[in-house]
């Protein structure tokens, strides 16, 4: 006990020492010494337009009025040298000179003065843009272009009617049709998260349904591009889409193994059938009396093999029916399908095939007629002409055929310098004797899994090439798209076609007629070359033989 009091008086009396000896070292210190120990006091800078011009009153912009200067930004300070007096005054005007000046800010070219003689402090015309000359300044021109968002009708302010923005028009946007250069201008339409598979046009070219990975179905308005509805109940990627003659039906395949039917008006499923496999393509026939389906499905395991069907509908109801088989062929095929097309008079069916065959079949009974070996690789899209005479297919291959399907030769072979995706041929309009007969487009690109195994100079080919008749060079190439193209269709009378990519985006180009007028190196109008060969296989395995057009 006795050692903690000798501790607590030993503590307390250090204190008071070392408090003492504080307080002497406070009453020793000089004046001077307590001033430097305070914290400088900010000096007001003077504004350095008023030294320069005393006439200018002071500014004050936060009362709003435009006839009164802004605060002018404040210059980084600078060191100065010790190098005189001379030296010093000059650095100072140095930076003087260096100086925003505003007089020179609100004057106009001719050294005029544009501030408005208004003194009142307010905008002419409402409080709400008081202050704020560029809401004013845009609010001028939404007024010239018609679409003011507000009741405000602002006044053009004293001296400001010559200004840049009062002078400037409003952006006129190009609407469909109306570019005069090129193939024509385009409408972009946006209504699938994933790509696209496939385009088909449908009520002459007023309507278009679009298809894609992400399971939408949808259909569109032309030439407007509004979405009048959708298409629901796949569940996965759907691959193709057809439309019935008298458009009233609609056909859908995907990879759920079913193909689906709709109705057009009210958007429900009216009937479905299951399909062994992954379903790629779907079409209606010509004949609107008796609506068939044909569609090919690339199988799925070994107890579902590829095949080609023909399904046939039964309307039992408003929207009630069932799809049953007319025939299916597995064993036949040279390789797995990737497309099927009704012939003319919808007597055979066409079918494209992976391994880059043609075959044709007999639309009744199902019997193979014949195998065309056009391409090395993969067909990936074919199309016929309104007449329904000739066939252009699309390979990876970088090639497309034209090809006569009652003799079965090759008229003539586009090549490109990419692998091709899919093909569309379309009527040209009839306008003078030099004008084509038909005009063919190629699409595709490298696809990103390959870029890494394409030519190091080589782009992403993602543009849309347009061939006219049987020239061998592309008379256009249109692009649009920030990936490979996977799907075209032209529309009906050679006014436009769609094109479908990888970026999910369908874009519509409205071509201008004046564009077929060439000049092209074209054949012309009805002048047809059938002097082009191809090998033609029978399906019962004989020997092939060279087919010549007379």
């Amino acid at each position: 006990m006795p050692d903690e009091t000798w501790l607590l008086v030993i503590r307390w009396t250090l204190r008071a020492v070392l408090g003492s000896l504080l307080a002497w070292l406070l009453l020793r210190m000089t004046p001077a010494q307590q001033e430097e120990k305070k914290p400088p006091e900010r000096k007001k800078e003077r504004n350095p337009a008023a030294r320069r011009d005393p006439g200018v009153a002071s500014t004050n912009w936060r009362d709003g009025s435009f006839d009164q200067k802004p605060p002018q930004q404040t210059q980084p300070r600078q060191r100065r040298t010790n190098s005189g007096a001379a030296g010093g005054a000059s650095a100072v005007d140095d930076i003087l000179s260096k100086m925003s000046k505003p007089r020179e800010q609100w004057a106009g070219g001719d050294g005029t003065s544009r501030r408005p003689e208004d003194t009142s402090g307010k905008v002419p015309g409402s409080k709400e843009y008081a202050g704020d000359r560029a809401r004013y300044e845009a609010e001028m021109r939404r007024q010239q272009a018609g679409v003011s968002g507000g009741n405000f009708k602002p006044k053009p302010i004293p001296g400001m009617e010559d200004s840049p923005a009062a002078k400037r028009q409003p952006l006129e946007l190009k609407k469909a049709g109306n570019k005069k250069t090129g193939p024509g201008s385009e409408v972009v339409l946006h209504g699938h998260g994933r790509p696209i598979t496939c385009i088909v046009f449908a009520d002459l070219g007023k309507k278009l349904v679009t298809c894609g990975k992400d399971g939408n179905v949808c259909l569109w308005e032309l030439p407007s591009g509004d979405r009048l509805g959708k298409f629901e109940g796949h569940n996965g990627a759907v691959w193709g889409c057809s439309v019935s003659a008298d458009d009233r039906w609609l056909a859908t395949c995907g990879g759920d193994m079913k193909v689906m039917l709709w109705s057009m008006e009210n958007y429900m499923p009216s009937g479905a059938a299951e399909g062994g496999g992954i379903m790629k393509h779907v079409q209606f026939n010509r004949d609107g009396a008796s609506p068939k389906v044909a569609t090919c499905s690339q199988g799925f395991g070994q107890s579902n093999p590829p095949c080609i069907a023909v399904l046939s509908y039964a309307e039992n109801g408003l929207n009630d029916g069932a799809l049953s088989d007319v025939w299916k062929a597995s064993k036949e095929l040279p390789s797995k399908p990737t497309q099927v097309l009704w012939g003319r008079g919808d007597t055979t069916i066409l079918s494209s095939h992976e391994g880059g065959e043609l075959c044709i079949w007999d639309a009744a009974s199902g019997a193979l007629s014949k195998v065309l070996p056009l391409h090395t690789q993969s067909i990936k899209g074919m199309d016929l002409t309104e007449d329904l005479c000739m066939a252009i297919t699309a390979s990876q291959d970088h090639t497309m055929k034209l090809v006569n399907l009652e003799k079965g030769n090759v008229l003539h072979t586009y090549e490109t310098d990419r692998p091709l995706n899919d093909t569309a041929i379309g009527n040209i309009p009839k306008g003078g004797p030099d004008r084509p007969a038909f005009f063919v487009l190629a699409a595709g690109g490298v696809d990103a899994r390959d870029v890494a195994t394409t030519n190091k100079g080589a782009k992403g080919q993602f543009e849309t090439l347009v061939f006219v008749g049987k020239e061998s060079v592309a008379a256009e190439s249109v692009p649009g798209h920030f990936g490979p193209v996977h799907t075209l269709a032209t529309a009906p009378g050679g006014c436009g076609f769609a094109t479908g990519g990888e970026d999910g985006c369908v874009r519509l180009h409205f071509v201008v007629e004046t564009f077929w007028d060439g000049p092209f190196s074209y054949p012309p109008r009805g002048a047809e070359d059938d002097t082009a060969t191809a090998d033609v296989q029978t399906p019962a395995g004989s020997a092939s033989q060279t087919t010549t057009a007379s």
